[in-house]
């Protein structure tokens, strides 16, 4: 891992250490008015940005240099036992993987969700003229739209049912078959030789593709986290107070 990286994983433990991070959003029993959806969403968000996010990126990271995750890992994958009949059985350390990181999708595209209401709300009005800030803001929704989608296409992915599948049909293509003949029906079938050992080296291998994926798309989602975190601490007062050009034109 860079120093950088390590630099900003101090920065983020410290803020969660010094205990001024903002209290949890408690949720209000009803939503009577805009205005109190407005206030609900800026509290989530600025919960979310200030806790949520830097716990998370300490969590991904910590994840993606732990031995489960790591390429080292890949002896464990191929030495995970099975027979050619369990056609749908995933592989049991890549099950575990997937385990982990299924829920954490889901808490990313709530949190993905919940920086794209933000940002809806911050959204100012476009009367006279362009708004100073409002690239920052339409480039950092396209960053969370990102994340969102990123979130969604992995899920299933780490559920393992791309994985499943795939074994399933490479277990059936390599099935013994037969042909009937339609003209000579007295004729034998004919079989193709089944080699269980090809068999197994094969969906062995597949599962090693499977788990170089995943621990790809850890650091994908450590990635995504930080990136988002950093422009919004960065372009912080471009984001939430943006400023008008046309309202500067007309004081002149």
């Amino acid at each position: 891992m860079k120093e950088q990286d390590l630099q900003l994983i101090g920065q983020f433990e410290k803020i969660l250490n010094a205990g001024t991070a903002p209290a949890a959003p408690q949720q209000p029993t009803a939503i009577l008015n805009m205005e109190d959806h407005r206030n609900t969403i800026e509290r989530q968000a600025e919960y979310l940005t200030k806790t949520t996010l830097p716990k998370k990126i300490i969590d991904l990271y910590n994840l993606t240099t732990s031995e489960q995750f790591s390429r080292s890992s890949i002896s464990k994958v191929r030495e995970c036992q099975f027979t050619v009949k369990d056609q749908i059985q995933i592989n049991s350390h890549i099950a575990k993987c997937g385990e982990t990181l299924a829920p954490m999708f889901i808490d990313m595209r709530n949190d993905m969700i919940t920086l794209k209401l933000w940002l809806t709300h911050l959204t100012a009005k476009h009367d006279n003229g362009d708004t100073l800030g409002a690239e920052v803001q339409n480039e950092l929704m396209q960053m969370v739209v990102d994340g969102e989608v990123f979130a969604l296409e992995n899920y299933n992915y780490v559920l393992g049912l791309k994985v499943q599948i795939g074994r399933w049909e490479l277990i059936q293509s390599m099935k013994p078959k037969r042909r009937f003949p339609r003209i000579l029906p007295k004729f034998s079938c004919v079989k193709r030789p089944r080699d269980d050992h090809l068999t197994i080296e094969c969906i062995r291998t597949r599962d090693e593709i499977a788990f170089t994926e995943i621990i790809h798309v850890t650091h994908s989602m450590y990635y995504v986290y930080m990136k988002i975190h950093d422009y919004i601490q960065k372009n912080k007062d471009k984001i939430t107070t943006p400023r008008q050009d046309h309202v500067a034109d007309f004081m002149m």
